[in-house]
């Protein structure tokens, strides 16, 4: 249920900090610009490069500006995040019996305080399968980020 709690709320987050649409016409833009300045330089045109050089700063510029409202949100969703994560490990813990164990596909039972992968706990491994997956839905259907 926290999964899906963070799902939701990091959705909704960068659906209403992050303008898409601005996204989407930058990197329209450079993929144009990147085909134009390799076609100046494929016919070896020296004022066309020079020209398309000038105009790559204010691209680059703007890209720059807008990779970085992506992460605007960031500081919303950890200001969540941490509480809840903090209350998890405390509470996981105290778990005793079938209460502690998740069952992973091809992988069975798992104790929820087991390295699953390398050293990193069964339960954050199984929340992060469940918040990239809830949360994929929800932007699916809120047709959020569609890049």
């Amino acid at each position: 249920m926290l999964s899906a709690l963070t799902g939701l709320y990091s959705s909704l987050l960068q659906k209403y900090t992050v303008d898409y649409e601005r996204l989407q016409e930058a990197q329209q833009a450079m993929k144009e610009f990147q085909k134009e300045y390799r076609d100046a330089q494929l016919s070896k045109d020296e004022k066309r490069i020079k020209k398309l050089d000038s105009k790559r700063d204010k691209m680059m510029k703007e890209q720059l500006e807008v990779s970085q409202s992506q992460f605007k949100p960031m500081a919303y969703i950890l200001l969540v995040s941490i509480p809840i994560f903090l209350w998890l490990i405390y509470k996981l813990p105290t778990l005793q019996g079938s209460e502690a164990l998740i069952i992973f596909p091809y992988f069975g039972k798992m104790s929820i305080s087991t390295g699953a992968v390398w050293i990193v706990p069964a339960w954050i491994l199984w929340y992060m399968i469940c918040s990239i997956a809830i949360s994929q839905v929800i932007r699916k259907s809120m047709n959020i980020g569609g890049i």
